[in-house]
């Protein structure tokens, strides 16, 4: 009996120690197989949260793609705005005087007749210089006009596919790929904007003028804030100072942000320009002007901190020393703004 009882008891044991080892090995092998998936790790304070950008590299013309035939199609490229996003600024950002020296220094060393401005588009503080001086726009104001082409796009009021035709009346003066298409040859009113705003096509300029005068365009500028209307002429002739092109910007920067389709094309137009004048480790939404008496640039630069540029010069040889000049003053201010 008590021998019977022993056996019993053994058996109890074994079997509470098969089940405890069962259930120790399970556990085991679902700790095992777990993937771990780390917690994030928020972003510190002075941590920047930034959207992918296309860096603007390349300056090639396309080739001339008419209205028509089987190459009648110009695939236009739209791109929402870069969004960059940090901690935001103190509101009593400024430069210092020290800083504010320098650059008023290294800007009348660059001889000739000056005008530079820079707006922080968070605080609104501005640094000026000449602000108030006019200068030849050149082609700076074929960003704003074709802007106010774009927003009558947006409202509906002008078509990007309507054909315009380039004839002899247009002529083939100045920089751009249009002039190297035969008379006769059409583009849409969509081609034309994007020739204008890469390559300062100016009889893309003309051939767009002609269907959307240029009263209209004084018309519009005069809602967004330019005070000398008159100035702006046939755009062709425009008269400018800094304090204008900073609103000229202001509109743009505004225009990206609100309109995502439209103010897609416009900046990347902007930003895959030619010419590049400014410095910049970011991106640049931009227009150069040059022509007698005029070298410029004008730009939204999308920084951290974004804030416009503004450079009017009446140097107008463009020789690598005055390239060096614009490249120079865009670092320093960046420096400046982004300490």
């Amino acid at each position: 009996m008590n021998k019977k009882i022993g056996i019993t008891a053994l058996c109890l044991l074994l079997s509470i120690c098969a089940l405890a080892a069962c259930i120790f090995l399970r556990g085991k092998l679902e700790n095992d197989s777990r993937t771990v998936i780390p917690a994030q790790t928020p972003a510190q304070s002075g941590d920047l949260v930034t959207r992918p950008t296309t860096a603007a590299t390349d300056t090639t013309a396309p080739s001339v793609r008419p209205v028509g035939g089987s190459d009648a199609q110009i695939t236009t490229v739209t791109t929402a705005a870069t969004v960059t996003t940090a901690v935001p600024r103190d509101g009593d950002f400024a430069f210092t005087e020290q800083q504010t020296k320098q650059l008023d220094t290294m800007l009348a060393g660059f001889g000739g007749q000056v005008a530079a401005l820079y707006t922080d588009l968070e605080t609104g503080y501005t640094y000026t210089y000449n602000a108030d001086k006019t200068f030849s726009a050149a082609s700076l104001t074929k960003a704003p006009y074709c802007l106010y082409l774009l927003q009558l796009a947006a409202d509906g009021k002008c078509d990007l596919e309507q054909k315009l035709t380039y004839t002899d009346k247009i002529g083939s003066k100045g920089t751009g790929v249009v002039k190297k298409s035969p008379f006769g040859t059409q583009f849409t009113v969509g081609q034309l904007i994007e020739y204008a705003l890469r390559y300062s096509d100016n009889a893309a300029l003309r051939m767009l003028r002609g269907a959307y005068p240029a009263n209209g365009f004084q018309k519009y500028a005069a809602t967004i804030g330019i005070k000398n209307t008159a100035a702006i002429g046939l755009i062709t002739n425009s008269r400018i100072t800094a304090n204008d092109a900073a609103i000229y910007m202001r509109a743009i920067h505004a225009f990206i942000r609100d309109n995502p389709t439209y103010g897609g094309m416009l900046h990347e137009y902007m930003t895959h320009s030619n010419n590049k004048m400014f410095a910049s480790q970011y991106p640049l939404v931009r227009k150069y002007g040059w022509a007698d008496k005029a070298f410029h640039e004008m730009a939204l630069v999308e920084a951290p901190h974004p804030y416009i540029l503004v450079l009017l010069t009446d140097h107008e040889d463009g020789t690598a020393q005055d390239f060096a000049m614009f490249r120079n003053f865009s670092k320093t201010v960046e420096a400046i703004a982004n300490h």
